[in-house]
C-alpha cells in the first residue's frame, strides 16, 4: 500500500502551535482562582467559629453569674420573710456604706448576714459560708497585704474587715480585689440597700452586654431588672 504523504500521525503533531499552551494557562488561572476562593471561604469559616466561641463563652459566663445572683436573691427573700414577725418591720440586709451600688456591701454585708455570721434579725443561715457566691472572673485576695482595693466611702469598714492575723475575713475566705488589672467593679458582685432595708439592688457585670445587670426589689414589690452601662 503506497504511503499517504498527507497523513502526519500523532508523531508529527505540533504541540507548540500555541493552542495547548493557552489551554494550560487558562487551566492554571482557573485552579488558582478556585484555590483562592477555597482559602477565603476557610478563613471566613474560621473567623465565624472563633467569634462564635468567644461569644458563647461570654454568654456562658453571664449565665453562671445570673444563676448565682438568683440564688442570692432567693436567700434575700428568705431573710426578709424571717427578719421580723411584724410584716411592717421586715427588712433586707442593710448595706454598711454609702447608698451606692458597691463591692464592699456585697462582700461585707451579705457575707455576714446571709451566712449566719452576723444574724441581726434571726439565726438562720441562708447561704453557707463555703458556698458564698463569687464571680469566677474576679481577682481575689485573702490578706490585707494582698488586697489592692481602697474601700471607697466606707471610712469605718476597713478596720472591721481585718483581724489580728490580717485576714480580710476571720474565716480565711477570699475577698474580691477590684483595682488589680484595672478590673475595678466589673468582676465581682455588687450590692446596696436603703438605710432602713426596705429596698435592695444587686448586680453583676455582663461580659456579653458590656454593662451591669442590676436586680432590685422593694418591700412587698416585684423583682425588677435593669441594664446599666458604665
Amino acid at each position: 500500500m503506497p504511503a499517504n504523504n498527507n497523513y502526519q500521525g500523532y508523531q508529527n503533531y505540533d504541540y507548540n502551535d500555541g493552542g495547548y499552551a493557552d489551554y494550560q494557562q487558562q487551566t492554571r488561572n482557573i485552579n488558582l482562582l478556585e484555590v483562592g476562593v477555597v482559602i477565603l471561604a476557610l478563613l471566613a469559616l474560621l473567623g465565624v467559629m472563633v467569634w462564635g466561641f468567644f461569644a458563647q463563652s461570654d454568654t456562658n459566663k453571664d449565665n453562671i453569674k445570673d444563676f448565682q445572683i438568683k440564688q442570692v436573691i432567693l436567700a434575700l427573700d428568705y431573710f426578709y420573710l424571717n427578719s421580723n414577725t411584724i410584716p411592717g418591720n421586715r427588712a433586707y440586709p442593710i448595706s454598711e456604706c454609702s447608698q451606692v451600688l458597691n463591692e464592699t456591701d456585697y462582700e461585707f454585708t451579705l457575707k455576714q448576714y446571709l451566712t449566719g455570721q452576723r444574724p441581726k434579725f434571726s439565726t438562720y443561715e441562708y447561704i453557707k459560708a463555703a458556698e458564698f457566691p463569687i464571680d469566677a472572673q474576679g481577682v481575689y485576695s485573702q490578706t490585707v497585704s494582698e488586697r489592692e482595693l481602697q474601700l471607697r466611702n466606707c471610712p469605718g469598714v476597713y478596720g472591721n474587715l481585718t483581724t489580728s492575723s490580717q485576714l480580710i475575713y476571720a474565716d480565711g475566705t477570699l475577698s474580691c480585689n477590684f483595682n488589680r488589672r484595672n478590673t475595678k467593679y466589673q468582676r465581682c458582685y455588687l450590692y446596696d440597700s436603703t438605710s432602713n432595708g426596705d429596698k435592695y439592688e444587686i448586680g453583676y457585670y455582663s461580659e456579653s452586654q458590656k454593662a451591669f445587670v442590676v436586680y432590685s426589689k422593694s418591700r412587698d414589690g416585684a423583682l425588677k431588672v435593669e441594664i446599666v452601662s458604665i
